[in-house]
């Protein structure tokens, strides 16, 4: 229907152009169809342009759906709360029953990384290279490889005082790697 309609279009703009590249039986043929189709009589060539044009709409359905369900991932993805970030995370050592051979302090902030690394990642979450391919293979399809990790990529140290059990003595040691400062995508 589209293709008769079309063409009707132009036969009309261009008129006698047309009528010597097409014969006249051509352009009543297209209007009748375009009649037909406009009333919903069918006949063999309008039941293939009624096909042509399911088959476009279904087509345009797809990329529409798609388009729609990439929209979605996107905002999933994009919201502050599910980008990759440093979270809170406080580490009591009461509650891991280790009060009695540390002195202090009784607990600390640990921080811990959250969220999610989707493709395109942002430069401030400090994503090596192999991150960015990967995150970009993952875009692409999901099942050619792993979207990157939200992990720890600067860390910093913390001092505990605690009881050493076998020389019963007091010691002051600084431990590494025990506060998260920034998260990254690897």
């Amino acid at each position: 229907m589209l293709r008769a309609a079309a063409l009707l279009i132009y036969a009309n703009e261009k008129g006698s152009d047309f009528e010597s590249k097409f014969n006249k039986n051509d352009s009543k043929q297209l209007k009748q169809r375009l009649k037909r189709s406009l009333s919903g009589a069918t006949d063999e060539n309008s039941k293939f342009e009624e096909e042509e044009d399911a088959s476009l709409n279904t087509s345009r359905q797809k990329r529409r759906r798609l388009a729609a369900q990439q929209h979605r991932h996107r905002q999933h993805n994009s919201g502050s709360a599910a980008a990759c970030r440093r979270a809170d995370l406080y580490v009591d050592f009461g509650q891991l029953n280790w009060q009695d051979w540390i002195v202090a302090p009784s607990g600390y902030a640990a921080y811990q990384c959250k969220g999610r690394c989707s493709h395109p990642l942002p430069s401030h979450l400090n994503s090596s290279n192999h991150a960015i391919m990967q995150s970009l293979l993952h875009s692409i399809d999901p099942g050619a490889a792993l979207a990157p990790s939200c992990v720890p990529v600067q860390m910093s140290s913390i001092t505990i005082l605690y009881r050493d059990t076998n020389n019963n003595a007091l010691v002051v040691k600084a431990y590494a790697d025990m506060r998260v400062d920034a998260c990254g995508c690897q």
